[in-house]
This record gives structure tokens, C-alpha cells and sequence, in this order.
């Protein structure tokens, strides 16, 4: 679906979108750079940054109860202020000097917090602001947003951490929150209410139980995609986030900046792509993509073997090969995005959305913790070997089990035909 097809409304959503994730990774960039200053380890950086995803996990089910049932634009806005909010405490903390690893870690796990609310609320409201023929268009477009976000927030963020003060950088991440909430006033998306039953842990119980029935029951393969996507969690963006600057600074010696904004083109990319490959993004094509980014793990096992002695050249193989990794996962996201989305009632999606999202949160934090590890005290080589192993036993598994959920399709398509 073309983007002169959407509306308004969706680009009023989608300017929103675009200066709150720029904010955000411009100073999420600088954090990490200020954080890689402290630690120069990357078992240290993966632990930092499980730690910090931990509230996410607890947070994401009352983000998926308060998404169902309250007015989204408000939240939309209201989520914009308090990271705002949180930008200028972290600048407060360093104009007065007060900073150590211990109370940065506890922000970023606010932040962190944050951005699960908004993205999931934000998640929920997609459906009732386009029409669901521009589902997997409006998820290649908004994959596309995040890619900008790693663009600009590793480029722009880079450069000022180098040439001006950190201080400077919360001030204007903070200001570009508060211009996001803004603009997200004038959003206009239809409001469903639904009842609170008891207090709010109660109503998440219920809603988890709910979601977990409705997977169980009527929907499983969305729960056995939602596996696949906690696996590709497990390892892919640990090795962006922090294999990556771990790679790029220590072993290369090189700028982490060039390589995150060279990357985050593959992401973008991807995002544009999606929109052009629709029909390839069916569902029913998943194993091949999953075992398309397989084949990365591939290039960076034979880039860093023995064999490969030219460490000029292997650095830009390096760039490019994970620029290709991002470009397949965020093709990946908006099929698995767009599926979902017009498989589940949307009363139920941001329940559901909050379930799913829990079992990728849990394997986010084991992931940073494990790929930190590993990528610190195994060859490199041997990493990537087994990282292209793993993904191409999921991409197996999952074509069985997709094989098997179509050949039950057509069978209840024969019984109704028949009677």
C-alpha cells in the first residue's frame, strides 16, 4: 500500500512517532557511549542492559490492560511528558554531578518502563487508525521510523557526545518529547471503552488469562510465531546493541557511530521494502526470512576466522553484513506485526500484544546477558557458527509447524465448502 494512500491522521501519528524516537535514541545512543566510558567490557554492557530490560517484563501486562481500556491518545501524550520528564531528571543528575552506574541503570529501567507503555499502547491503536489492507504497509512504515530513530539517534547522538557536553543532549531529547505530545494532541483515534474488573492487578490477571485462552483455543499458531520471535530476540538485537559497540570500539578500534548508522540503514531499508513486498511477507513465507538471517551468522563466522587476515576490509564486511541482518528482521517484524494484528479481535489486541510481548521481554534480558558474555570469551568465529545453527533449527521447526496450521486450513475450508 502506497504512502499517499494514508491519511492525515496517520501522518500526523507518524510525525509524532518520528520526533519522539529520534529524541529518544539520540540520547539512548549517548547513554550507551557515556556507559561504554565506564565499563570497556562487554559482559558488563550485556548485564547493564538485561538489568535495565527486567521492568519491562512486569510492565508490559498493566500496558496492555491500560491500552484496552483507556483513551490511547491521552496516553500517547501522557507517556511523551513522563519521558520528557525523565530526560531532564537525568540532566539534573549530571549539572549536579550526582550520576554513578547504580542510579543511571535505575533510569534506563524507567525509561525502558516507559517505552513499553507507549510502544504497546501505540501498537494497539495502528488498527483503528488504518484500514486493514494497510496494515503490513503502515508496520513497514513505522519499522522504517525506528530505522530513522537508529539513523539519526547513532549519527546525531555520536557526533554531539563527541563535541558537547551530555547535559546538552538530555535537554534537547527532552524538549523533543515535549514537541511529540504536542503534536500527538490533535491525534484523532476511536476510543472503545471497556470495564476495569476490581483493581488494576486483578484486571491484569484476568486479562492474562483471557489472552493466554483465546492463544490456547482459537489462536495457537500466534503463540508459536510468538516463540520464533522470542528466539530471533534472543539473539539479534543483543548482538546489535551490544555486541556491536562491543566489536566495533574494542576489536576494530573503530568509531561506533559510522557502524550503528550504517546498520540502522539495513533497518530502514527493510522498512521501506515491507511496503513494496507485501505478497512476500505472507505469513506463510516466515522460514525462509528466518533462515535468510542465518545466513548472516554465516558471513560473520567466515569474517572473523583465521582465514580472514585483511581486518580494513572485515570491518566494512562487518557494517554491511549487519546492515543486511537489520534489513531481514524489520522485514520480519512487519509481517509478524501485520499477522497479528488482523488475527486477533480488536478488543483483544493490546491483551494479546502485552502477553506476546512479555515472552520476547523475558528472552531479551538472557539474551543481552548471554551474547555479552559469549562474544567476550568465545571466538568470534565459533559465536556466529552457533548463532547460524540455532536460526536455522527455529526456521525448520517453524516451517513444520506452519505447513501444519495451513493443511488444517484447508481442511475446515473443505468441511464448510461441503456442507
Amino acid at each position: 500500500m502506497e504512502a499517499e494512500r494514508f491519511d492525515l491522521n496517520f501522518k500526523l501519528v507518524l510525525t509524532s512517532k518520528i520526533i519522539s524516537v529520534v529524541g529518544g535514541q539520540i540520547l539512548g545512543f549517548a547513554m550507551m557511549l557515556f556507559l561504554i566510558d565506564f565499563t570497556r567490557s562487554a559482559a558488563l554492557l550485556g548485564m547493564i542492559s538485561a538489568v535495565s530490560q527486567v521492568p519491562m517484563v512486569i510492565a508490559t501486562p498493566f500496558a496492555g490492560m491500560l491500552a484496552d481500556r483507556l483513551n490511547k491518545k491521552k496516553l500517547i501524550v501522557l507517556f511523551d511528558v513522563l519521558t520528557a520528564l525523565s530526560n531532564f531528571y537525568f540532566l539534573w543528575l549530571l549539572v549536579t554531578s550526582s550520576y554513578t552506574l547504580v542510579n543511571i541503570t535505575l533510569l534506563r529501567m524507567v525509561k525502558m518502563s516507559l517505552n513499553t507503555f507507549a510502544a504497546t499502547v501505540f501498537n494497539a491503536s495502528v488498527p483503528r487508525i488504518v484500514t486493514p489492507e494497510q496494515l503490513v504497509g503502515a508496520n513497514g512504515v513505522l519499522q522504517s521510523i525506528a530505522a530513522i530513530g537508529l539513523i539519526g539517534g547513532s549519527v546525531v547522538g555520536g557526533i554531539l557526545f563527541g563535541v558537547i557536553d551530555i547535559e546538552f543532549i538530555a535537554l534537547a531529547s527532552g524538549i523533543l518529547f515535549l514537541i511529540s505530545a504536542s503534536l500527538s494532541t490533535f491525534i484523532k483515534i476511536p476510543h472503545l471503552k471497556q470495564k476495569v474488573v476490581g483493581g488494576m492487578v486483578a484486571t491484569v490477571k484476568s486479562d492474562m488469562v483471557e489472552s493466554f485462552k483465546f492463544l490456547k483455543n482459537e489462536k495457537p499458531i500466534i503463540f508459536k510465531l510468538a516463540l520464533v520471535s522470542a528466539t530471533i530476540t534472543f539473539i539479534f538485537p543483543p548482538i546489535f546493541m551490544v555486541g556491536l559497540p562491543f566489536i566495533v570500539g574494542v576489536v576494530f578500534e573503530q568509531q561506533v557511530t559510522l557502524s550503528f548508522g550504517i546498520a540502522a540503514i539495513g533497518m530502514f531499508a527493510g522498512g521501506i521494502f515491507a511496503r513494496k513486498l507485501t505478497q512476500y511477507l505472507a505469513v506463510k513465507h516466515l522460514p525462509k526470512w528466518v533462515g535468510a538471517i542465518g545466513v548472516t551468522g554465516v558471513l560473520l563466522a567466515v569474517l572473523f576466522s583465521p582465514i580472514f587476515l585483511q581486518e580494513n576490509i572485515a570491518f566494512w564486511i562487518f557494517n554491511v553484513t549487519l546492515a543486511m541482518l537489520l534489513f531481514i528482521f524489520a522485514l520480519l517484524n512487519s509481517s509478524l506485526g501485520a499477522f497479528t494484528q488482523q488475527q486477533v479481535p480488536e478488543h483483544l489486541l493490546g491483551k494479546v500484544n502485552a502477553l506476546l510481548g512479555m515472552i520476547s521481554l523475558i528472552a531479551g534480558p538472557i539474551g543481552s546477558l548471554t551474547v555479552g558474555f559469549f562474544i567476550e570469551t568465545t571466538p568470534l568465529s565459533l559465536f556466529f557458527l552457533a548463532v547460524t545453527a540455532i536460526t536455522w533449527l527455529v526456521a525448520l521447526i517453524c516451517g513444520q509447524f506452519l505447513k501444519a496450521y495451513f493443511k488444517q486450513a484447508r481442511e475446515v475450508a473443505k468441511k464448510s465448502l461441503a456442507h
